[in-house]
């Protein structure tokens, strides 16, 4: 009971936020059943700084959250003050329950085409105002622009740090099954020049932030490929789709600042999405004080 996001207090915010039409980007909260007690209080706090502090309501882009059935019933009463008009078309408006997905990759609508693009966000990241509540952050912008795969940082992971020579060695030989096919030591091909590096990796994939086009994501190509694969976990079968396609993801952070803070909020001198997973409680004092000074300045 040490982690300070258990200890957020209640959002008092209430938000009425209009159907603006916009079929090409959603943003989806995946909520993590085991995680929920700190989850549910998090994720109110996360809507309305999306709401609050960025474009994505002027832009036409709708906010979703993703969970289990069990947890429904608490993630509706966190989020009661916060009522969102989604599109047509998508049943459970705001909130889309945990089904047996027949894609890897979330998609939403009865055919997953509702949206043209879908950006995955981690329930973490707070979007915060510039100097004097001024500026919003131009994330619906962002999104709406980037018409291929978008991560938050694009480097491949060095797994070595993590794996031992044995798992290694497994991981290894999946990875360019995956990516170059069983033959891969007749072709003389092999994916460590890209994960495994001396100094320090020349690609990452950070996923906590990450938006894809829908017509990626229900490919039938690659909606067998992934499910052959899935052990990697999401951010490592976006890796090896990318190798194996030789496609490159847009780094959303060229376009938008992305941070974590530190032990106290700064002076925001400019608008930006901070990562409050290992915040202080100070700093996520700050942070909703902020929050709730934005807030005020809009209802005036």
């Amino acid at each position: 009971m040490n982690d300070p996001r258990i200890q957020l207090p209640k959002c008092p915010l209430e938000y009425q936020v209009p159907h603006i039409p916009g079929g090409h980007t959603a943003i989806v909260i995946d909520i993590d059943t085991a995680e929920i007690d700190w989850q549910e209080r998090m994720l109110p706090w996360t809507l309305a700084s999306l709401i609050n502090n960025t474009d994505i309501v002027m832009k036409g882009v709708h906010l979703y959250v993703r969970c289990e059935e069990q947890v429904r019933d608490r993630i509706a009463d966190a989020t009661a003050q916060i009522e969102i008009q989604n599109a047509p078309g998508v049943k459970d408006n705001k909130i889309v329950t945990k089904g047996n997905a027949l894609t890897p990759l979330v998609t939403l609508g009865e055919y997953g085409f509702a949206y043209d693009s879908v950006c995955m966000l981690d329930i973490n990241y707070w979007a915060l105002r510039g100097q004097n509540n001024a500026e919003k952050l131009p994330l619906g912008h962002v999104l709406r622009h980037n018409w291929g795969w978008g991560v938050a940082d694009y480097t491949l992971h060095p797994e070595n740090n993590i794996l031992e020579d044995g798992e290694r060695a497994r991981w290894l030989h999946d990875a360019n099954t995956a990516v170059y096919g069983e033959n891969y030591r007749k072709r003389n091909k092999n994916v460590a020049a890209y994960f495994f590096n001396e100094t320090e990796s020349n690609w990452t994939l950070y996923t906590s932030l990450l938006q894809y086009r829908a017509t990626a994501a229900n490919d039938p190509t690659f909606v067998d490929w992934a499910k052959t694969w899935k052990h990697f976990g999401t951010a490592g079968l976006i890796m090896l789709w990318l190798l194996k396609t030789h496609q490159h993801a847009y780094n959303l952070r060229d376009a938008i600042r992305i941070e974590a803070p530190r032990l106290k909020m700064e002076r925001m001198l400019y608008p930006r999405l901070c990562s409050m997973q290992f915040a202080s409680t100070d700093t996520l004092r700050h942070a909703t004080q902020a929050l709730m000074g934005a807030h005020i300045n809009i209802s005036l």
